[in-house]
Formats: C-alpha cells, sequence, structure tokens
C-alpha cells in the first residue's frame, strides 16, 4: 500500500488513515484510532478539539505547534510530543511549515495508556520512530479484526517512545524525578522530601539539577501540571469544585480558589461559567 510515499511531485501532502468506527471495539482496552504523515505549510492543520485519545507527535522537518489553555509545546526534529487524553488543544505548523507523523489512541482504558509507559504529557527528545510501525497500522485501521494487533503495535510506540526519550535525556536523575511527580502530583502529601526519598538524593543536589533541566523549581512544576489538570476539570466537568480541589492535591477549597485565581487570573467559578 505503502501509506507514507510521497505523492507525485506535490508540494504539501496529508496521508490520514482513521478507524472505521467512532467508538473503539468493546473489547479493546486500548485501541489505535487514527495515524497519519503530513506536511504542511504554515498555519492550522487541526482546529481546537478535546482529545478523548492519548497523542503521540514525531516532528521530522519544521516545527509542530501545540496550543492549550494556558500552556503550549513545540516539538521539532529528534524530539516528541505527548499530549493526555481530555486535552483541549489546537495544532499549527510553524513558520516553515511542519513535516511529520501523529498517533492517536483510544480506548476505555486510555487514562492508564501514559502512566503505564512511563510517559506524560510534554517534548521529550527522540532520535528515530520506527515509522514501519505507524505504516503498518495505518494499513490495518479499516480492518477491525486486525485491531488486537494494531492495539498492541500502538502501545509499543508509545513504550519505544518513552525508552528512547530516557535514553537521551541530558540528567536521568531529573527524568526520575519528573516521572515521579507526574505519577503522583495530584496526592495531598506529596512534597520535595517524598520525592529526594523515593530518589535516595538530597535536595540540594536535586533542587540545583531540576532548575538547571526545566527551568523550574519542583514546587513550581507540581504547581503547572496541577494548574493544567484544574483548568481542564472546571472548564470541561460539573463536579464540585471542591472536589477538583481534593483531585488536584489541595484538602482546603479556599485555599486552592486563591491560588487558582491568582494563577488564572480569574476565579474557578467564572473559568466554568466561561467568563474572562
Amino acid at each position: 500500500m505503502g501509506a507514507f510515499k510521497h505523492i507525485g511531485d506535490e508540494e504539501h501532502y496529508r496521508k490520514v488513515y482513521v478507524r472505521n468506527t467512532p467508538f473503539p471495539p468493546k473489547d479493546q482496552a486500548i485501541s489505535a484510532l487514527s495515524v497519519g504523515h503530513i506536511c504542511l505549510p504554515e498555519g492550522q492543520v487541526y482546529p481546537t478539539q478535546q482529545a478523548h485519545f492519548s497523542t503521540l507527535i514525531w516532528c521530522e522537518e519544521g516545527m509542530f505547534q501545540i496550543k492549550g489553555e494556558g500552556w503550549d509545546l513545540e516539538v521539532v526534529p529528534n524530539k516528541i510530543g505527548v499530549l493526555a487524553p481530555g486535552s483541549s488543544f489546537q495544532t499549527l505548523a510553524g513558520p516553515t511549515g511542519c513535516r511529520g507523523y501523529y498517533l492517536f489512541v483510544d480506548g476505555p482504558e486510555i487514562d492508564r495508556l501514559l502512566p503505564e509507559t512511563g510517559l506524560w504529557q510534554g517534548v521529550f527528545p527522540c532520535n528515530k520512530i520506527p515509522t514501519d510501525w505507524l505504516e503498518w497500522i495505518a494499513e490495518g485501521l479499516a480492518d477491525l479484526s486486525r485491531q488486537p494487533g494494531l492495539s498492541t503495535t500502538a502501545h509499543s510506540l508509545f513504550l519505544q517512545a518513552a525508552r528512547e526519550a530516557q535514553k537521551s535525556v541530558a540528567d536521568p536523575l531529573v527524568w526520575k524525578a519528573c516521572q515521579y511527580i507526574q505519577a503522583h502530583w495530584h496526592e495531598t502529601g506529596l512534597n520535595i522530601e517524598l520525592i529526594i526519598e523515593h530518589l535516595q538524593t538530597n535536595r540540594t543536589t536535586l533542587s540545583a539539577r531540576f532548575k538547571a533541566q526545566t527551568g523550574k523549581t519542583i514546587l513550581g512544576y507540581i504547581a503547572d501540571i496541577r494548574y493544567r489538570h484544574a483548568y481542564q476539570k472546571i472548564q470541561q466537568e460539573t463536579t464540585p469544585i471542591a472536589t477538583i480541589a481534593q483531585e488536584c492535591g489541595f484538602l482546603d477549597a479556599s485555599y486552592f480558589t486563591q491560588w487558582f485565581k491568582k494563577q488564572a487570573g480569574q476565579t474557578p467559578r467564572s473559568v466554568r461559567n466561561g467568563k474572562k
């Protein structure tokens, strides 16, 4: 089939393959949804959407710009971008356009995909993604009988991306710290002491290396994660604000409201009501 071959002399091309049913097979906890190879000039690739899937983006040339509410990611060559399910975002091609691949994975247990594979929403170093695996997924998406094998391959791609990223990171200690924080950000008891105990290091060493690699303090990094999740929950759910506060690691709902307003410039209720 040659799913990802260049089409003639076209300057810009887009090859996108989508599963032919809107919902994943009932027997597939995690399922391949869509895969594409795109080469586009500067501008919008996808309008704002709420993703009910995990996304893997690999850039070959140019830049993918992923913009969410209060956050953005830039995926350039030798980097992979990862988006968590539930994220609202739009995708743009950078100033020189973009060429690369993406993979969407959904299913009833999609929330466990990133924690299981050791990834989280962000941009990571990655020298190579096995594009032949992506092509194999593309060729089989129209055939539901092949979904089990395709889904296993899609899961393996996320695992491979995590291995490539971990192999390429500049500081393995900071990588492990980020992994721990990403797995425990919602816990009210999360603090620096727990992190350094888990990593068997000391506060001075970890704090200095963490700031050097991420540009943020450890507490600032935790706050950024909690804010993104809190904003998303407030905007997309009808759950009481006090419950969301607890789900994001805050015992005191009043303190959470003050903290959120400082981050967002508006109260949680204003965000929920769509006010500015």
